[in-house]
């Protein structure tokens, strides 16, 4: 283990040198304890399979770049997430022979995929929060799950980019956008409609609970909870 750094950090930072030598269902936790210096007890503790490992890899990315990207709220929303699409894309570019063999194993793995579902969820909702656009409610969650597709299909392009201007990436990338934004245009109304009828219903419960609280219980039976 490298001086200074901590556990976590030199786990990661093994698990993606041993990704980026072979195949990533051949990484196992043994094979990262020895290549990082830290005991294999300890790996275990901090990460139980290689799968945790993607989802602190992940976590860390995201800290790293709501820490360094500053959004240019002059531009559209559009235009922010292009750029810390690329700048998240940059971020990643020493690591990406250990994603090219790890995204070819998950496509085989759907439980793998799943297991990376939510993580991946949170990291596009840093993005949001990075470029400052909102992610909070009805409308966040479908920004979110939108820029996860527009992601996802962005990373399989860049996996395959070599040009290091990666000038197709980020065609793709704009394109990806341009059409998400136009869906999402297209969805503004009924996810306004539906964060209504949510509100509706959410004060249309709490007055009812409200009113179960402050009546007198029947046959000295207990007030209803519910």
């Amino acid at each position: 283990m490298a001086r200074g750094k901590e556990p976590l950090n030199s786990i990661i930072d093994a698990t993606l040198e041993l990704a980026a030598e072979g195949p990533w269902p051949e990484v196992t936790l043994e094979a990262i304890a020895d290549r990082s210096g830290v005991l294999v007890d300890e790996v275990r503790a901090l990460t139980p399979n290689p799968a945790a490992v993607l989802k602190a890899f992940m976590a860390r990315t995201d800290a790293a770049m709501l820490d360094a990207f500053e959004a240019d709220t002059t531009e559209l929303p559009r235009e922010r997430l292009l750029h810390v699409v690329l700048h998240r894309l940059n971020m990643l570019d020493g690591h990406k022979p250990a994603l090219r063999n790890i995204n070819a194993a998950l496509e085989r793995d759907i439980a793998g995929c799943l297991a990376l579902a939510m993580p991946r969820l949170r990291s596009c909702e840093a993005m949001l929060t990075a470029c400052q656009i909102d992610d909070a409610g009805l409308r966040g969650a479908v920004r979110a799950k939108g820029l996860a597709l527009v992601y996802h299909s962005t990373m399989r392009t860049w996996l395959n980019d070599d040009d290091p201007a990666i000038a197709v990436t980020e065609a793709a990338l704009e394109r990806q956008l341009r059409i998400g934004e136009d869906l999402l245009r297209a969805s503004e109304l009924p996810v306004g409609i539906a964060t209504i009828i949510a509100g509706v219903a959410r004060n249309v419960c709490e007055r009812r609970r409200e009113a179960a609280r402050q009546t007198p219980p029947e046959d000295g039976g207990p007030l209803s909870t519910a």
